[in-house]
Parts: structure tokens; sequence; C-alpha cells
């Protein structure tokens, strides 16, 4: 998989993991343990721009 793919790839799976996040909390699902995937840091390492 080359390096655009896999950006791609990874900010495409953190929009669906906080649509998930946003879609539990609006059927009452308030816990404040919510994992968080933090996967911005690793975007900007892989775009050049981390670290």
């Amino acid at each position: 998989m080359d390096k655009e793919l896999l950006i791609e790839n990874l900010i495409l799976q953190d929009l669906r993991h906080m649509q998930l996040i946003y879609g539990l909390e609006d059927i009452g699902f308030t816990e404040e343990g919510f994992y968080n995937l933090v996967l911005l840091a690793s975007i900007a390492e892989l775009m050049g721009g981390g670290g």
C-alpha cells in the first residue's frame, strides 16, 4: 500500500470511528471512557509534519 493510500485509509477509519462514538452518544451512551484512536499524530508523521 502506498503512503497516500495509507494516509487516506487512516483518515477514513478515524472518521468512521468518530461517527460510531457520536452515534452512541446520540442514543444515550455518555460513557467518559470511550476509546480515542488518536490517529492525527500518525497521519501527520506520514505526511512529513510529525515529530
